[in-house]
């Protein structure tokens, strides 16, 4: 294997592994101190309701779970305030990325052009050279559509010109 093809291969495996990581942290998102801090108040408040539970203690419990509510209330503002800011910064993120992947596409493609990155043995690709040969020669709509496909063919794979002859010769 030539070192471009590994050079190519890991630049683009980092530009896929930053992408899917931006797109996982935008997802997940992550909490401020206040509203951990928040969090803990909340649950700690509808735990002490839930241990007043008599009927001479109702009305301090149902205090205590107003207030929890309120608290809740103003953790989904900052949740919103929070998730509006950093939506706005994923998109830069996100714009500048792609950006960057596609010059940096544009320069791979324009770095080798003329020269192959890598080859493929031959023997790994007959079997799916086969199948299109098969797929694409057996099913002819018309025989001019064949003839078509015939010259096409000889372009792309000089090596089948023997066979395609003798599949012309057995339709006419």
């Amino acid at each position: 294997m030539s070192p471009a093809a590994l050079f190519v291969f890991l630049l683009v495996s980092a530009l896929q592994m930053l992408d899917r990581v931006l797109d996982l942290a935008r997802k997940r998102g992550s909490f401020s101190d206040d509203q951990l801090k928040l969090r803990m108040e909340i649950t700690q408040l509808l735990k002490e309701a839930s241990a007043l539970s008599t009927p001479s203690t109702f009305a301090q419990a149902a205090k205590l779970k107003r207030l929890a509510a309120a608290k809740e209330k103003d953790m989904a503002k900052l949740q919103e305030l929070n998730i509006k800011g950093k939506q706005s910064l994923y998109d830069q993120y996100g714009r500048v990325l792609l950006i960057t992947k596609v010059l940096i596409y544009g320069v791979l493609i324009m770095w080798f052009w003329s020269t192959p990155v890598t080859t493929v043995p031959q023997h790994l690709l007959q079997p799916f050279v086969m199948a299109f040969i098969g797929l694409v020669l057996f099913y002819p709509k018309d025989k001019y559509a064949f003839s078509r496909r015939i010259i096409c063919f000889k372009k792309l794979f000089p090596l089948f010109c023997k066979l395609l002859h003798a599949f012309d010769k057995l339709l006419k």
